[in-house]
């Protein structure tokens, strides 16, 4: 979609200076409470009274702030409902900041380069869906609505200039490179080695110790679920026989995800093995199963830099120091 100079759609233009709220959410466990977002932009506008916000969502969205939003039309611009995908483009060019939950204003905002403070709870993988424009933060609680008004408008504050910065344990920050998309989480919730995890496998992070016993098990577990996928494909790409393929890898598919949900460090293994497999579109059923071989493979060598060969525990260390796998 271009992004042009005016939008059809409104009858008066937006500010010079604003900044963009998504208010909504695909799934009520993504979005703030109605509560939260109008203490927070009370705290915003007793700050700055000058302050302007345009607040974007849909029909449905926000509902218990409508008498709010126009109470406080000076300052806020509710446009819920107003909006196509396409008209976001052109509102998030020219906003200072956006600020939501996981949505597509989060998405987009990486492609117009607008800076975003994202809201995340641990039903959300922001690691992987973003934000990933230049200088955007992640405030991360087990609960979205565990986030509190004050550090939310805080953060808003400091990004926009109006608040000295400084860093705080529960704020995460994007930073890029030319190597890949990097997270600096300074307290990571959950045990450590689950985030240096995450930064091992999507960041190219340092290879982190294992030490749990239980999570030791469930490793071991997916390397052998993920042999046993390694087995079935190479042996159907060699003699293409069998019409039980897609039964076999459902049954070990269906174990390797069950692992994932019994053991949150497992689980980040298992989500990096689903995200990799949905890049796969519909081609050639060879081309496939060989597509599907190698992230059987890959899933098979990442486990094995923590466990080895040798499945009893105690036989070999928490991880393999001398492994130099490329993945």
């Amino acid at each position: 979609w271009r992004i042009s100079g005016t939008i059809p759609l409104y009858e008066r233009d937006l500010p010079s200076q604003y900044i963009a709220f998504h208010i909504g959410g695909s799934q009520k466990e993504k979005v703030w409470s109605s509560a939260h977002w109008k203490e927070c932009f009370d705290l915003l506008l007793n700050k700055n009274p000058s302050q302007k916000i345009v607040v974007i969502g849909g029909h449905e969205d926000g509902s218990e702030l409508k008498d709010y939003f126009i109470e406080k039309k000076n300052n806020i611009i509710s446009l819920l409902g107003k909006t196509r995908v396409s008209d976001l483009f052109y509102i998030l060019k020219w906003s200072q900041l956006c600020v939501g939950g996981d949505s597509v204003a989060m998405h987009i905002a990486a492609l117009t380069g607008t800076p975003c403070l994202n809201l995340s709870c641990q039903s959300v993988n922001f690691w992987e869906t973003g934000p990933h424009s230049k200088g955007s933060r992640v405030l991360w609680k087990p609960l979205i609505n565990d986030i509190s008004a004050e550090r939310v408008a805080h953060e808003v504050l400091s990004m926009t200039g109006l608040e000295s910065d400084f860093v705080n344990s529960d704020t995460i920050r994007f930073r890029s490179s030319q190597d890949g998309v990097y997270y600096d989480w300074v307290f990571a919730a959950g045990t450590a080695f689950e985030w240096e995890l995450i930064q091992f496998v999507y960041s190219g992070g340092s290879l982190p110790t294992l030490e749990d016993p239980i999570t030791f098990n469930a490793f071991v577990r997916l390397r052998d679920l993920s042999e046993m996928g390694i087995q079935y494909i190479s042996n159907w790409i060699e003699d293409r026989k069998s019409d039980l393929l897609g039964e076999h890898l459902g049954a070990i598919e269906l174990g390797i995800e069950s692992v994932g949900q019994m053991n949150p460090a497992a689980g980040v293994l298992v989500a990096w093995f689903n995200v990799e497999k949905i890049r796969m579109s519909p081609q050639d059923i060879g081309i496939l199963a060989q597509q599907t071989l190698d992230y059987y493979k890959s899933l098979n060598m990442l486990v094995r830099y923590f466990v080895g060969d040798m499945k009893a525990l105690g036989t070999e260390r928490g991880y393999c120091e001398n492994q130099k796998m490329d993945i």
